[in-house]
This record gives structure tokens, C-alpha cells and sequence, in this order.
């Protein structure tokens, strides 16, 4: 919803985002050069930033450099958002010092017209007409920050692959300037796989990390991004338990399966009868002791993995495509969260018997369009997707009757096979 900042807001984000004074500058030509201390920053500074805190260093860069202040008197406040008048302000202060200014602009009506005005004479926004007072998303702040600097300003320090940001794809809007600033050290993402998060929005730490690193280029840090080649993974050898000994996986009933049939004992099981995508996270099926039940999501978050196995998926092909894969996506994330160095490996939705098949919703064309669903979903998330359909369907396309008891659960034998794929599909 749009909101609009009232006169006392307007006031105090003017007063935020002014330099402490104005001074001349003498001429100068353009280059990151030009960026050096103007203030004194000690720890009395700001009553709400320690030395202790990890964004200390960068709030006390950015005060030092004149780029950031507080927001009133010794408070700088790192945990409020930047919304997209702010951003702008930034951006042309960059732009003007990093040209030869001072980055100190004439007071306007209202207070951020003027660096609005600059922004736009100077291509750093494309149009004027912006909704200003909205929290800025990552993405924008990425975008137009970018444009505050030259392409030669941008040193490549890191190795970033196209497409290696887990939740940037090439041709993302904002997905040039995200891996050109990832490749520049300017940023480095939100966990250990580099995750961006491009629609949350930013905090003012965060602002005063990636401005540092700006305008600072011995503040940027190189990274090292792994290629991704999924989401389909290659057959190997067959790993041994101790690769499982860091495993865990989350399902239903044909997980079950797995856990009592096959010898993947190493595994740490979170799996219930009847588990779909939403019992997931709300039922209460695991006990933490004294009693206490919490759902497989949230028992899964106490372990330390380092391989997540899922197989969910025939207890939803009732729903739509587009909701059990969104759905989908929201226990990939939390994994993620929750385990950000995890290999997550999908396990695709397995196959029904022709007479399951017959007269209701579980049919093969459902079950291969969810399966077309997630595997666009791995590669979307970068995880890995294994295909638990062809190994077990004869020519007609369905599980034969005789490796199945009621045309979906396997047959105790054939869980062997099962143990087989998973056992052969992995990544290094």
C-alpha cells in the first residue's frame, strides 16, 4: 500500500539525511579518490551502535565519509528501512563526490526534490515519477546505486557465474547490477550461498554496509561462487552411509518406507503418513521431549545438515500446480534458512499404477505436471532435482500393479531400487 510521509516525517528524514555542515571543495577529478574522511567518528557518536555490533565499522565509515547520518540526536538507528528518497539522496551524494564535489546539495521543497532533480539530469533514475516515500527494495537500492558510479568503478574481485546467486537469474530486472556489484566485492549476500533476497527491503545497516564498500574499494570482499549445473544430478557410484551420516529427510508415507524398508540408516527421518506441504510446517508430530511436539519443519531446524532430502507432493495433487509450488518454494526457503550450506535435493513426486490412475486426481498427467512444476522450482532455488519416476514406470508410463499394494506405496522390494537412486545421485 502507498503511503505518503507527513511534514513531521519529511522533516526528520531531511534532517537524517543532511550532511552535518557545508564546505567547498577544491576541483577535483572524478575516481573513488575523491572519497576520504571529513568527520571524527568515535564510539559516543551514536547511542545505538556498539563497537561490538558487525555493522559498526561500516556506520562509522559511512558518518566519516559525510554520507549518513543519524536519525535525530545520537541516534542512527540501523534497524530502520531506506525508502526510495533516501536511496536517491545516497546515489547522487556518490555520484557527486566520486565527480569532484563535496556531495553537499542546496536545501528544496520538499527536502529530497533537489537530489531527485540531480539524480535525473545525471541518469542515475530514469523518471521522476516515483512513488518516493515507499521502503526501498533491495533490488532498487541495488539499481540505483549502481548507476551513481561508472563502469570502470567496479573492479571485478570476485568470481560470480551467471546465475550463481540463488535467487538472482540473468535477466532479472535489477540482475546486472546485482552481479556486477556481487562481482565488484560490493556485495556478498545474506548467507553462505550468497542469497540476495531482491524484494526485501534494506535496513540502514545494511545501507551503510554496501555505501562503504562503494566508496571504498579496500572494503570490498572478494567471493568465490560455485557454478551451478542442476537441477538434475548426474548418476555416480553408490555413496556409503558415512555420506548420509549428515543427511536428513522430510516426507510422507513413502518416506516411511524408505526409513523402515532400505538401509539408509545414517539418515535422520522427519517423515508422518498423510504430510503434505502445509502439515509440514503446522503439525505436530515431532517430539522434542517433556511432551513437547513441534512440526517437521521446526524439528528439522535443531539438527545440523548438510543434505536435505524431500519428498512431498502425492498427498497435494488435489491442489493446483501453481499453489503446490509455491507452497514448495516457502519449505525450500526455510531450509535454506536453516541450514544455508544444505545441498537440497528434490525428490520428484513417484508414479501411481494404471488403476490408481483411473477416474480421480491421482493421475500420471497430474503427477508429471507437479513434477514439471518442481523441477522448474530446483532450478529456480538451486537445488537439486532426482527423478523418482522413471526409474520405477514400465512402457505404459505407470508403476506396474505388482510393485505397488494399493497403486501409490511401493511394494517392500522395491524400495531396494529406490535406495539404489538416491544412493547414485548426488552432487561433490
Amino acid at each position: 500500500m502507498k503511503r505518503f510521509v507527513c511534514l513531521i516525517l519529511s522533516f526528520v528524514l531531511f534532517c537524517s539525511m543532511i550532511s552535518i555542515s557545508s564546505f567547498a571543495s577544491e576541483e577535483m577529478g572524478e575516481g573513488l579518490g575523491n572519497f576520504s574522511d571529513r568527520y571524527e567518528y568515535t564510539e559516543e557518536v551514536f547511542s545505538d551502535v556498539s563497537e561490538s555490533q558487525w555493522f559498526d565499522p561500516y556506520i562509522g565509515k559511512v558518518y566519516s565519509l559525510g554520507l549518513m547520518e543519524g536519525r535525530g540526536k545520537n541516534v542512527f538507528a540501523p534497524k530502520d528501512f531506506a525508502s526510495i528518497a533516501e536511496t536517491i539522496t545516497l546515489a547522487s551524494r556518490l555520484h557527486h563526490i566520486y565527480n569532484g564535489g563535496d556531495g553537499v546539495f542546496e536545501r528544496s521543497a520538499p527536502w529530497y526534490q533537489v537530489y531527485v532533480d540531480y539524480a535525473y539530469d545525471n541518469n542515475i533514475i530514469k523518471t521522476k515519477e516515483l512513488n518516493l516515500s515507499v521502503k526501498a527494495t533491495r533490488r532498487e537500492f541495488a539499481e540505483i546505486l549502481y548507476a551513481a558510479f561508472p563502469e570502470d568503478a567496479f573492479e571485478e574481485i570476485s568470481i560470480i557465474p551467471d546465475n550463481s546467486i540463488p535467487d538472482v537469474k540473468i535477466g532479472d530486472a535489477g540482475a546486472e547490477a546485482i552481479y556486477s556489484l556481487y562481482k565488484a566485492g560490493v556485495l556478498t549476500g545474506s548467507d553462505d550461498r550468497g542469497t540476495y533476497y531482491p524484494d526485501d527491503t534494506i535496513n540502514r545497516a545494511a545501507v551503510a554496509t554496501i555505501l562503504s564498500r562503494m566508496a571504498i574499494s579496500d572494503m570490498r570482499i572478494p567471493l568465490e561462487f560455485e557454478e551451478y549445473f542442476g537441477p538434475e544430478v548426474p548418476e555416480r557410484p553408490a555413496a556409503d552411509d558415512a555420506f548420509f551420516s549428515d543427511a536428513c529427510m522430510i516426507g510422507n508415507s513413502l518416506v516411511d518406507g524408505i526409513k523402515y524398508y532400505t538401509k539408509l540408516k545414517t539418515v535422520t527421518y522427519y517423515s508422518k503418513a498423510s504430510m503434505n506441504i502445509y502439515s509440514v510446517f503446522n503439525g505436530k508430530d515431532f517430539s522434542l521431549g517433556y511432551g513437547y511436539k513441534v512440526s517437521a519443519m521446526e524439528a528439522m531446524s535443531y539438527g545440523d545438515y548438510k543434505k536435505v532430502y524431500i519428498e512431498l507432493g502425492i498427498n497435494d495433487v488435489g491442489r493446483t500446480v501453481d499453489a503446490f509450488v509455491e507452497a514448495y518454494g516457502r519449505i525450500i526457503d526455510k531450509v535454506h534458512k536453516e541450514h544455508p550450506a544444505a545441498d537440497i535435493y528434490i525428490l520428484s513426486i513417484t508414479p501411481v499404477s494404471r488403476e490408481k490412475d483411473w477416474g480421480g486426481v491421482f493421475t500420471m498427467a497430474r503427477i508429471n505436471a507437479f513434477n514439471a512444476g518442481l523441477k522448474k522450482l530446483a532450478e529456480l532455488k538451486q537445488c537439486y532435482y532426482i527423478d523418482c519416476v522413471t526409474p520405477f514406470i514400465d512402457e505404459t508410463g505407470y508403476l506396474p500393479s505388482w510393485d505397488t499394494w494399493d497403486g501409490v506405496h511401493f511394494q517392500i522390494p522395491v524400495y531396494a531400487k529406490w535406495e539404489n537412486v538416491i544412493r547414485t545421485h548426488y552432487v561433490d
